[in-house]
């Protein structure tokens, strides 16, 4: 009788587990001249992204205050630059009288309809707390309407509080003030990035004629 045969077994494979000390260091060479790499290759784009977001962030800004003063611009009769933009428009007595009133002349003048003057101001002023500048105005509320609340008085900036338009700003002037065109310009830089982004454009708007 022949003896059983064993079952063939294959013999166990042998791994060395984990690695040597040379390769721990090339291979921690190799990473960290990979991230060398690719930081210097994304930093540029990083930085232009960054760039390119806070101009469309300042553009934005930008549009705000232009269709605010441009607005206003449009409703004022006077306009004058010194230290800062003051305009000068004419409320009506009522919402029956005329938009182009006569700033207190009799109704029945040829100017149009009684009214009162009434004074908006927009002025730069430097911001302590956060150490930039900002654009502030000075007149009567808007209502949703768009009409003014000037409570029928005559008025000056200094009879209202002021109120803050935008911040980052770091130039206004009005180069150009006639009678039939107001040229403004306006600087922004963005408040959270001082370093970064800045935007400057120009804008011009036409009072309204005085009548």
């Amino acid at each position: 009788m022949k003896p059983a045969r064993r079952p063939w077994r294959t013999p166990a494979l042998q791994f060395d587990h984990g690695f040597t000390l040379v390769e721990l260091v090339v291979g921690t060479a190799i990473s960290a001249l990979l991230i060398i790499i690719t930081t210097g290759v994304l930093s540029p784009q990083l930085r232009m992204n960054r760039l390119l977001g806070g101009q469309m962030r300042l553009q934005e800004r930008w549009s705000r205050v232009e269709s605010l003063l441009n607005t206003e611009i449009a409703e004022a009769h006077i306009v004058s630059f010194g230290n800062r933009l003051e305009l000068i428009t004419c409320e009506p007595i009522d919402s029956g009288s005329s938009h182009r009133c006569s700033d207190g002349d009799q109704e029945s003048s040829a100017t149009g309809s009684p009214g009162y003057d009434v004074a908006i101001c927009y002025e730069l002023v430097h911001d302590q707390a956060s150490g930039s500048s900002l654009l502030q105005r000075l007149g009567p509320m808007i209502e949703p309407d768009g009409s003014l609340r000037s409570q029928r008085a005559t008025r000056s900036c200094e009879d209202f509080a002021a109120e803050v338009v935008t911040t980052g700003v770091t130039a206004f002037s009005a180069p150009e003030i006639t009678p039939l065109k107001v040229t403004y310009t306006i600087s922004l830089r963005d408040p959270l990035d001082p370093n970064g982004s800045s935007y400057t454009k120009e804008s011009s708007a036409s009072p309204r004629p005085r009548k």
